[in-house]
């Protein structure tokens, strides 16, 4: 029942990809994840090229009745399902971790809150995607490549035709999940590490690896590499880069910000919320921007109290796992820590903002893939409490039963906590009222709760909502609540005035291709100017709005009545022919609106052209279908409150 939430309507209901009936595969290869064109200089991208998913899209709507999102929704469960099937089958085949710890682990990953956002949140399905691919592409490699230390040396025709077979099946698995989402081309680095790492254990023992060991892994490793390599760089060249040109500085206000210091105090915070929304995920959001994380200007924040904490406790788990290798080696639950350390490493690395700065500030949707070796991780040390040197001391029933408590209540309030959230994603509007006052300084929560008030007529709280959003950024970057915010006091106040305020730093301000387009906000800043008595000033924005489209028969119609009307007053005849003309235009490209003729009509009368005047009138009767009366003196303005 939820709809199609915010991006969900441009990603899959705009998108040509996805809603034309013949595909386009040169289309598909040239266009973003929203449907955008990536290699023209003169439009806006996001870079994220996922045509695999976006294909995943096109099934839904081609064969499940289009933008009915129950199919959608579905499909995004039963991906989860199958992906938490895998994180167990992961933990086991890959890990190391006995059946009953990797039963747990996929009970918890399959209920963890943030999990919500990918499913309910239909862009989100990405991540899922290049999760289950991923996972596959792993235990494959395990299987066919990842020959165990205390395994013996198999040599033959079917055992090099399993090696090959299972490393090629293992590059396409990952070639794909980098396709359905950007972070799946990093995983090549983790069978580095499940290469690496078996010498390096192997090392500690008594016995070093033998050559036979050694130069097969060494082959592969280089191989690896140079797949993984070829990979990112062509990520990289095909999209020309990974930056975001022309980023707004609400996604991300952090990359925006000008102080390196700054950025970087910031980012540290970030990394604290992510640690805090994969252990305690007690409040959630859609959207954390700003002013929902503030910029953290000093050491001395006390908000960095949780990075550190987040940051103590990584250190902590790096230091046993490599205890735990040091001293058992493969044979160790160490040896599926650090297969999940360096899972957890390879998918929180890309949206760090450490590299490079990522569309969002702070995303749920984006912990699907690290939450994977959070869960790993808690099935290895619930191996470790049950099974570890703790089971042999005196308090081992005490430690086993604290271990069993706690593991149960985890689950249940990790259970309770996402089904309460699916409730809170039944419909768009009631995600955006839920949020909206829930997260009171995020500017797209405020944006999306007055426009959630606006639909219902709530004009007093939509605008409340409206100026926090505006609120939320001291230098009132975002044209869209500012547009907002001045269309109420058009429509309802009638306080031009303000509206001209509102107005006046929309049109300086940052407009997104996706929520609103420019030549609106250029329009109404025109048609405010022209009742608060400022004609030229009007026209001037008019011509920008029409200039923005040419195709704006509204900004046309309006332009032409204030170059006219205005001409008029200063006794210059040629000019007010030009207004004629582009009233002309709109007639035109809309000949069957009536307004666009009663304004000719209107027009030609006040500049003395009567024959004229009267042939317009008879194209509003036989439109209309009845006596339009008589022409008048004044022209129609058209508004539409949005």
């Amino acid at each position: 029942q939820n709809g199609a939430f915010m991006d969900d309507g441009t990603a899959i209901g705009k998108n040509p990809n996805i809603v034309d009936p013949n595909l386009d595969w040169d289309r598909l290869m040239r266009t973003d994840y929203w449907g955008l064109e990536m290699f023209d200089p003169d439009k806006w991208t996001h870079k994220s090229f996922r045509p695999l998913t976006t294909l995943t899209f096109r099934w839904n709507y081609q064969s499940f009745g289009g933008m009915d999102t129950s199919s959608y929704f579905i499909t995004n469960v039963l991906l989860h399902v199958v992906c938490s099937f895998l994180v167990g089958i992961y933990c086991k085949v890959v890990c190391r971790i006995p059946s009953v710890y990797t039963a747990a682990a996929t009970a918890l990953f399959a209920s963890h809150p943030v999990h919500t956002e990918s499913l309910m949140y239909v862009v989100g399905r990405a991540d899922p995607l290049c999760a289950i691919l991923v996972l596959i592409g792993v235990v494959v490699y395990d299987k066919c490549c990842n020959r165990r230390p205390d395994e013996k040396v198999q040599k033959g025709p079917v055992t090099t035709m399993k090696l090959l077979l299972g490393f090629l099946l293992t590059t396409l698995l990952f070639l794909a999940a980098g396709l359905c989402k950007e972070t799946g081309f990093t995983f090549f680095g983790l069978l580095v590490g499940q290469e690496i790492l078996p010498i390096l254990t192997h090392s500690w023992r008594p016995n070093p690896p033998s050559k036979e060991d050694l130069i097969p892994r060494a082959g592969r490793i280089l191989a690896i590499l140079i797949c993984g390599g070829a990979a990112c760089g062509w990520r990289v060249w095909y999209t020309s880069g990974t930056g975001i040109e022309r980023m707004d500085p609400y996604s991300n206000p952090f990359a925006a910000n000008d102080n390196g210091y700054i950025r970087k105090l910031s980012y540290t915070f970030v990394h604290g919320m992510y640690g805090k929304l994969l252990v305690w995920p007690y409040f959630l959001c859609y959207d954390y921007s700003h002013d929902a994380i503030p910029l953290l200007t000093s050491l001395t924040d006390i908000r960095l109290g949780l990075s550190s904490a987040t940051y103590t406790a990584f250190a902590a788990i790096v230091h046993l796992v490599l205890r735990a290798l040091a001293s058992n080696g493969t044979r160790s639950a160490g040896y599926g820590a650090a297969v999940n350390l360096g899972f957890f490493l390879l998918s929180f690395f890309p949206m760090s903002n450490i590299a490079f700065p990522v569309g969002t500030v702070v995303a749920e949707r984006l912990l699907y893939k690290p939450s994977i070796a959070l869960v790993g991780a808690a099935a290895v040390l619930g191996q470790v409490v049950m099974e570890g040197p703790i089971s042999k001391s005196r308090y081992s029933r005490r430690f086993q039963a604290a271990a069993g408590v706690g593991f149960l209540g985890l689950w249940a309030f990790w259970w309770a906590r996402a089904y309460k959230r699916c409730w809170e994603w039944e419909t768009v509007e009631r995600m955006f009222f839920t949020d909206g006052y829930k997260q009171l300084h995020s500017e797209r929560t405020q944006l999306n709760l007055g426009n959630y008030h606006l639909m219902h007529g709530e004009y007093r709280d939509a605008l409340a909502a409206y100026e926090r959003a505006v609120a939320s950024d001291p230098a009132q970057r975002d044209a869209v609540p500012l547009y907002h915010a001045a269309q109420i006091h058009m429509a309802v106040s009638h306080d031009m005035e303000t509206a001209e305020k509102y107005l006046k730093k929309a049109v300086t301000g940052y407009f997104s291709p996706l929520v609103i387009a420019e030549e609106e906000v250029w329009h109404d800043y025109g048609l405010v100017l022209w009742q608060t008595k400022k004609p030229e000033e009007s026209i001037r924005n008019l011509q920008v709005a029409v200039m923005t489209n040419p195709l704006y028969t509204k900004g046309l119609n309006n332009l032409a009545c204030a170059t006219t009307m205005h001409a008029l007053t200063q006794n210059d005849h040629h000019t007010a022919m030009q207004g004629l003309q582009t009233l002309q235009r709109a007639i035109e490209l809309s000949p069957n609106t009536p307004m666009y003729w009663r304004n000719a009509a209107s027009l030609f009368k006040m500049v003395g052209d009567h024959e004229r005047a009267q042939h317009a009138w008879q194209q509003v009767y036989y439109l209309e279908g009845e006596d339009p009366g008589e022409i008048t003196n004044n022209c129609i303005w058209e508004f539409y409150f949005r």
